[in-house]
């Protein structure tokens, strides 16, 4: 006795099955795109950092190899921290004293802005460097803590010593 089967041979997916890959993808897509957000974050709390890092280092490296600008003798070169930039300014002797807190007009030699999505948790007002040797001031005590923060990411912090090296 021979028994013919009927053999129905379809090419493709049906539609139950292209249903649940879909929404897998979707799923999976969601997901990604929610872990990148704050990965995206992460990534400019690291580069702000190294803004901060490199501006602070710029600013003691201006004390260290200058003491003369048109005529006027430097004191020193400080970086006056505000919410969304850091500046760098050289003060000059008055009188024969250096104010680190007021930076003379017109003297910003550089400024950095942050990432808008960033903010300073904790910042000084204000590092200076005084040249011909390395000593720092600021108006919170040594050693100084700057942290920058965003929205769902980790907080990063850095620490600038009585010297004026930076560590993280």
């Amino acid at each position: 006795m021979e028994c013919t089967l009927r053999k129905n041979r379809r090419s493709g997916f049906t539609l139950v099955e292209m249903m649940v890959s879909l929404g897998i993808m979707a799923v999976l897509s969601g997901v990604m795109l929610g872990y990148s957000r704050v990965s995206e974050r992460q990534v400019a709390l690291i580069s702000d950092r190294d803004k901060v890092v490199s501006i602070i280092n710029h600013a003691r490296n201006l004390a260290l190899s200058r003491s003369y600008v048109s005529g006027q003798q430097i004191c020193g070169y400080g970086i006056k921290f505000s919410a969304t930039k850091m500046e760098i300014y050289s003060s000059v002797k008055v009188a024969g004293v250096c104010d680190p807190t007021a930076p003379v007009s017109g003297t910003f030699v550089e400024t950095q802005l942050l990432d808008p999505r960033l903010t300073f948790a904790t910042k000084p007002n204000y590092i200076f460097f005084t040249s011909p040797y390395i000593t720092v001031a600021s108006t919170v005590p040594f050693p100084v803590t700057i942290t920058l923060s965003a929205q769902s990411a980790d907080p990063m912090s850095l620490r600038i010593s009585s010297g004026g090296a930076v560590s993280y």
